[in-house]
């Protein structure tokens, strides 16, 4: 199925003067501003500039200001989810709610692509390069609130590729995930347990299967008057701070990203000097971070996880094998679930597959067992 997007008119007067103004303005008082304030800006001036122009289309000419109309354009429909792109030249890709995934009659081209990774090194003060190849970043914007990663070359051998996200406009619930049949209510139940009794759990899965979903939807579920801290690459846990009022966050590159000043091991190891009643750390994924979160889970910090894995086995050889950590140090891991996403009709069905249970002999590690709550 080809879904198409029909982009308006001839705009470039409007976009010229339009982008004048808004320079000289930026010039004037000489404030950075964040995607959602430069779209803001850049509305009330084409408004300002031009009486006969609705809010809506002022809107579509601020996307086209900076060079993200096509992006503008997909997410304007309420049922697209993502947006990929494989490569220059080729067309963009959206999964829909309704229509799975699709091909549109939008392409990645060179100007879209610098266009979105100009305004990501803006908001995140981080370089995509040969040698940072990966960028994360986070917006939030009258269109949703939507989560971009990007790679390049070396790590993207064919060459710039991206995938956009946009988040649910509200976080989900525990009992909606159960109500959608991602998580049954035993199993709900008994991870708000172990969750009570600040338990160290990691949530694996493929990319796409709801880690940070079920995280989120756990989370919100925990004491308020817990000193949390959060701790992720792009702001993907959606509560409140008025809801927990000693919520800390902090904002650390991903992987593949900046020169590692601010090293996501050397905030993880921090942790141990800021009292946390408990932690959520985004993303595990390379060996250093995964060997700091389990040294401050063995340090006495509690907390949760995500990380990447297919299946238990694969994540156990990873860590043990792949990076060099002790088969004895995961024993401070108390619950392991693992997420499934299945594709089925181009849609994704997402669910908990199976949860496990740290086995212990005294001080000694025996393995996981999968419980069935």
């Amino acid at each position: 199925m080809i879904f198409e997007v029909k982009l308006p008119g001839n705009w470039d007067e409007v976009i010229v003067n339009t982008k004048s103004r808004y320079r000289s303005e930026e010039r004037v008082d000489n404030q950075p501003r964040n995607l959602a304030q430069t779209i803001e800006t850049l509305e009330r001036t084409v408004r300002l500039s031009y009486n006969d122009i609705s809010r809506k289309r002022a809107e579509a000419i601020a996307w086209a200001c900076i060079g993200l109309l096509d992006i503008y354009a997909l997410l304007l429909d309420e049922g697209v989810n993502e947006i990929i792109a494989s490569r220059i030249g080729e067309p963009l890709v959206v999964t829909h709610s309704k229509y799975g995934r699709c091909l549109t009659n939008l392409r990645l081209g060179t100007n879209l692509w610098n266009a979105l990774k100009n305004r990501a090194e803006f908001d995140t003060g981080e370089a995509l390069t040969p040698l940072t190849p990966a960028l994360k970043a986070g917006f939030e914007t009258d269109i949703g609130s939507i989560r971009l990663s990007m790679q390049t070359t070396p790590l993207a051998p064919d060459g710039p590729t991206f995938t956009i996200r946009r988040l649910p406009k509200k976080s989900f619930t525990l009992t909606d995930l159960i109500s959608q049949n991602q998580i049954k209510e035993q199993e709900g139940r008994f991870l708000l347990h172990q969750l009570a009794r600040r338990a160290n759990i990691i949530i694996a899965g493929e990319p796409g299967s709801g880690k940070t979903t079920l995280a989120n939807a756990l989370l919100k579920e925990s004491e308020k008057s817990w000193r949390l801290i959060v701790i992720e690459d792009a702001r993907e846990i959606r509560f409140e701070s008025k809801e927990f009022p000693l919520l800390t966050r902090y904002s650390m590159p991903a992987v593949g990203s900046d020169s590692r000043a601010r090293n996501r091991a050397e905030e993880i190891a921090r942790m141990l000097h800021r009292s946390p009643d408990y932690v959520f750390l985004g993303e595990i994924q390379n060996k250093d971070d995964t060997k700091a979160a389990l040294e401050a889970f063995a340090a006495g910090i509690r907390g949760m996880a995500t990380t990447h894995g297919r299946d238990i086995d694969g994540l156990i050889a990873r860590w043990e094998l792949s990076h060099g950590l002790s088969h004895d140090l995961l024993r401070v891991i108390d619950i392991v679930v693992m997420t499934r996403r299945e594709i089925i009709d181009g849609r994704s069905k997402l669910s908990v597959d199976a949860i496990y249970r740290s086995m212990k002999d005294g001080k000694k590690f025996l393995g996981f067992k999968e419980v069935s709550p």
